[in-house]
């Protein structure tokens, strides 16, 4: 009996191959964006993970404070620690060739009079190691290079290689070259050696290190000697294994998957409303073939498990086109490349793998998505009286009976929704807050049929001033049928009210970023070095404020530092310039009383989301434990900052050098005379840093179209997830049509006998997708108006550690009234060939 049933189902795919196709397509697309997700981002984690372990090479454990560093004097304690056998300090810096083009290298600073047991590299015959390890450290300009950035920069041993450091220009001399194996491997292979006490000289580190690589007695046990380092180090450090610096990196992806996981279910969720719409359809166009095969004896089970079975052939084909096609969009949009530009380590990211794990979950979610789908209509189909079944479809019932409590269950539904997005706070974990969502959803779902239907009625006054017999025509066939436009009109529904929603939250973050920009961030002129490679020396401030039309300089320095077991940034500054340029720069606290103890070192400032996701208010004691000793400070005020995901916390530059030892400079902020040129200035600061240092010179509007530029490129997935979506949904379109005409067939084919013209049946047919475009848009402004404060508040605050204002996308919504009408129409095109294309005769006979 199956195996009929299933000849049975492939004659149907067969005789409609459009929707079969329309069908695949839908759940496809949902399956293609969970499987990009899940591979691009396990490239990244995978990739990062990849090159903190090559990195680390031997070492079992490693000691680190965050950016800045810590006292070079940490070694003897970590040496003298029992069952440590050994420990080598490590400085990590990128440096930039002075010739054009030439891409960044990885300088990795290392003891080379140590034991090289740690950090074994291999080298190439042609050089052999370095024999002399006293010669090496006597000349400063030593360096070792690997063989691929030998090899792309046509250099060889005793050849001259220059580069930009703190100190300015600085020629080195390759001493060897290195095999690129080990940490040799990471940086697209552009990886150089130099001794330690070297890089710390010519990359301004004093006499701090980034961290110690610690291998352990192997009779000692990791844990053990773990434990004893934490203890006598104190809690400035961190002491973990290079595995677990690897977990830190997946946790800080973590909201950029939760992200990516939201629009995949979004997707998922608009494929399953085309399945639904499609078994629909089927019901729909098979019933004389249900009746005929009930008549016969098929028992009702056997009619929904050809229906389930139908579905599952869905989802499984579906699922196999979306594995493949998400695969080559991982390839296309490089989705690791967005986020893999926040870490040094990685210049060009590697490829995606193909992965059964991801490609399985995501077939998984295809097909049950589909199962779930067909669920109603497979038992409606199952239910279908056989002498009903075999009538003319155009005399059975297809409206959904008003019912108060299913419009009353809705609207507290949706009431419930926003309670717990507005008095729940953001830590009780992605599964309840995605519940927040789910009930709006719910809510909205239940009471579709009667909001599409009072929207319908509304515009029928509309359609018949506007467009006449054919208006009514096309609306009444969605007030008469709502049942056939129902799963579209949701599937548009959720599809604009998700890319209404993301985009307010994307032009929020923008707007939030932009209003915190022009307070906050309102110097002249802006200095940075190049991508971040290495840090300004402390001196070359003053420099730089000695040129003509410069009021001020302020230095300023930003770094990640541990705090609660995850990483904030600080932001160490000259508050008493700050002050004096900012105006009312706290949203909390005394500005007054800022103002006077922040340079003294008396206080400390804080981001809003640091404030939020911490508990600290004003008054409160910040603690902060660093490698000089626990830095207790009281909150002076709360401003708003957007520098960090977990929270920024502002200091005074003094307060900073004084707890961890580092006098460099990311950035100086630049305040020009009254009256002066800033352009004129620009260009005298680029001719003083021209061959000293490869810094950036931006004006004030210069680098607030570079962080909006950035923001956007973070969200460039986003976009073509938002585009998919809408792809989606017009397929549902397609669909409804298709069954519209053949539901109607009869009705068409009178009104071709009465005399109707061609023009004015494609007008009609075009009118009904425009209708049910219009509808689905309705109702996804509604829904938008619940999701743009779910995505504001409850989204914003798990994905970048804060709230942002709420602004409803009025733009958005404006804009996609013509863009959802003209691909409406678009989509009307091949239904109303097909309704031109039926003989009259067969379309008036059809029973």
């Amino acid at each position: 009996m199956l195996r009929m049933l299933i000849l049975i189902t492939i004659r149907q795919w067969r005789a409609n191959k459009v929707r079969t196709l329309l069908t695949l397509l839908g759940i496809a697309s949902g399956v293609a964006l969970s499987f990009s997700m899940q591979t691009g981002n396990a490239v990244l984690v995978n990739s990062l993970q990849q090159t903190i372990l090559k990195l680390a090479g031997k070492a079992t454990l490693q000691v680190s404070a965050g950016d800045p560093g810590f006292p070079e004097d940490v070694l003897k304690v970590v040496r003298s620690t029992d069952g440590v056998k050994l420990a080598e300090p490590v400085i990590e810096a990128v440096a930039r060739p002075t010739s054009e083009d030439a891409g960044n290298i990885l300088i990795i600073g290392l003891d080379i009079s140590s034991s090289p047991e740690i950090h074994e590299y291999q080298f190439e015959e042609r050089g052999g190691p370095v024999s002399d390890s006293l010669e090496f450290i006597s000349h400063h300009d030593s360096i070792l290079i690997t063989s691929q950035f030998a090899q792309d920069h046509n250099l060889g041993e005793h050849d001259k290689l220059e580069l930009y450091t703190s100190q300015g220009p600085k020629e080195f001399t390759v001493r060897g070259i290195i095999k690129g194996v080990g940490a040799g491997e990471i940086f697209g292979g552009h990886v150089a050696v130099m001794d330690i006490y070297s890089a710390q000289y010519v990359f301004d580190r004093g006499a701090n290190i980034d961290r110690i690589d610690v291998m352990t007695d192997p009779d000692a046990g990791v844990e053990p000697v773990r434990d004893k380092l934490v203890e006598r180090l104190g809690p400035g450090f961190e002491v973990s294994r290079p595995a677990a610096r690897g977990q830190d990196v997946e946790y800080a992806t973590a909201t950029i998957r939760q992200g990516y996981l939201i629009s995949s279910l979004v997707a998922l969720l608009v494929g399953a409303f085309i399945i639904f719409n499609s078994l629909n359809t089927a019901v729909t166009q098979r019933r004389h073939e249900i009746g005929t095969l009930r008549a016969l004896g098929v028992e009702r089970r056997y009619i929904q498990l050809m229906f389930l079975v139908e579905a599952a052939l869905f989802g499984m084909i579906g699922a196999v086109l979306g594995v493949v096609g998400g695969f080559y969009l991982a390839l296309i949009a490089r989705a690791t490349s967005i986020s893999s530009t926040m870490y040094q380590h990685m210049v060009v990211p590697p490829s995606p793998s193909f992965s059964l794990e991801y490609a399985f979950t995501s077939a998984g979610l295809g097909l049950a998505a589909s199962l779930v789908a067909a669920w109603f209509p497979a038992r409606a189909a199952s239910r279908l009286d056989p002498v009903l079944a075999l009538r003319n479809v155009e005399t059975v019932p297809s409206k959904y009976p008003f019912t108060g409590l299913r419009f009353t269950a809705g609207t507290l539904s949706i009431i419930a929704s926003l309670l717990l997005i507005r008095f729940t706070t953001p830590h009780v974990g992605l599964t309840l807050q995605l519940s927040y969502a789910a009930l709006t959803l719910f809510g909205f779902i239940i009471m579709l049929p009667d909001l599409s239907e009072w929207i319908a009625r509304a515009l029928r006054p509309i359609m018949d001033r506007a467009f006449g017999s054919e208006g009514l025509l096309a609306i009444d066939a969605i007030i008469e049928s709502p049942k056939r436009t129902s799963a579209t009109v949701a599937a548009l529904m959720i599809s604009l009210a998700f890319v209404f929603s993301t985009w307010a939250f994307i032009q929020s973050q923008k707007s939030s970023i932009v209003k915190s920009f022009d307070r906050l961030t309102n110097s002249d002129l802006f200095v940075f070095n190049h991508g971040r490679t290495y840090s300004f020396p402390e001196g070359l401030g003053p420099l730089i404020g000695s040129l003509p039309g410069i009021s001020r300089v302020e230095s300023a320095r930003f770094v990640s530092v541990p705090y609660g077991g995850h990483r904030v940034g600080v932001l160490a500054l000259d508050t008493s310039g700050f002050f004096a340029r900012v105006e009312s720069a706290l949203e909390e606290g005394d500005e007054d009383e800022a103002r006077e103890l922040m340079p003294k070192g008396e206080g400390v400032l804080l981001a809003g989301n640091f404030s939020s996701r911490w508990g600290l208010q004003v008054g409160d004691l910040l603690k902060l434990d660093t490698p000089n000793g626990t830095l207790i400070r009281p909150v002076l005020g709360i401003l708003n900052d957007f520098s960090a995901e977990k929270g920024t916390i502002y200091l005074d530059r003094g307060l900073y050098k004084t707890y961890w030892q580092d006098s460099g400079v990311d950035f100086f902020n630049i305040s020009l005379n009254i009256g002066a040129d800033r352009g004129a200035v620009k260009r005298q600061l680029q001719q003083l840093l021209a061959g000293e240092h490869q810094a950036f010179v931006f004006t004030n509007v210069e680098y607030r179209e570079r962080m909006l530029g950035v923001v956007d490129r973070f969200f460039q997935l986003t976009y073509l997830q938002m585009v998919i979506t809408i792809f989606v949904a017009v397929i549902g379109i397609i669909n409804t049509l298709i069954v519209s005409v053949v539901e109607r067939k009869r009705e068409i084919g009178i009104i071709r006998a009465i005399g109707a013209l061609r023009g004015q049946i494609r007008k009609m047919i075009v009118l009904e997708s425009i209708a049910i475009a219009i509808t689905g848009l309705t109702l996804g402004g509604m829904k938008s108006l619940v999701d743009t404060y779910f995505m504001v508040h409850t989204a914003a605050a798990v994905i970048l550690g804060y709230s942002l204002p709420y602004h409803w996308p009025t733009t958005a919504v404006f804009l996609a009234v013509p863009v959802v009408t003209v691909v409406a129409a678009i989509a009307a095109s091949w239904p109303a060939n097909r309704a031109l294309n039926m003989e009259v005769n067969e379309a008036i006979g059809v029973e």
